[in-house]
């Protein structure tokens, strides 16, 4: 119902952060580590205040001499100050599998998600209409919610028989999904191949 304004933002906006990180010792077997900001931040979408949370949890897992395990979690959120309401949220899941099967032999197994929300965009900070974005016609177009849903997987085999002397292999897949972690519904976006080698000349 408003009519559309220059948008001037807010100029300062204060901030007041807390941090906590804590890790363990780097075991025989393994080690975690977890860090994370909270506070008021910038709501940089709206150029506004937000409650935010950041924060990353790592664990790595050695079972075996052979074996290694890596584990990592990474979550964004900005809500909004004025009503608690969430702008974005990002949550990215990361899997690593390594395998040493021999010496001259590895592979390695990834998986990794990538989820974020953003909200319809609106003047938090002074008039709380929407915000419009450029578009490619010279004009503009109302800010709408959107979700993005990536899952990509990567396996890599390498084979060094000899220092100098090595091969690798790998393939991956990235595949998109409409709604976030159901893993339902999944098309494949585009699929990749490579594979490299090298040999050392000895005279």
């Amino acid at each position: 119902g408003l009519d559309t304004i220059p948008f001037t933002g807010t100029p300062d906006l204060p901030n007041l952060d807390y941090v906590l990180s804590i890790g363990t010792p780097e075991w025989k077997r393994g080690a975690a580590s977890l860090f994370v900001v909270w506070g008021k931040d910038e709501n940089f979408d709206e150029w506004s205040s937000a409650d935010i949370i950041i924060g990353t949890l790592e664990g790595d897992w050695r079972p075996t001499d052979k074996v290694r395990v890596n584990a990592t979690y990474n979550m964004q959120k900005y809500s909004r100050r004025t009503d608690g309401s969430t702008v974005r949220i990002r949550r990215i899941p990361r899997l690593k599998l390594e395998y040493q099967i021999a010496r001259p032999l590895f592979v390695r197994l990834v998986g990794e998600y990538d989820a974020e929300d953003v909200d319809a965009l609106r003047d938090d900070s002074r008039t709380n209409g929407a915000l419009l974005i450029p578009d490619r016609q010279g004009g503009y177009t109302r800010s709408t919610a959107t979700s993005d849903n990536v899952f990509r997987g990567d396996f890599l085999f390498s084979y060094q028989p000899l220092p100098g002397t090595v091969v690798f292999a790998g393939y991956g897949s990235l595949m998109e999904e409409p709604r976030a972690f159901r893993f339902a519904g999944m098309e494949r976006m585009s699929d990749g191949f490579f594979v490299k080698a090298s040999y050392l000349f000895r005279l």
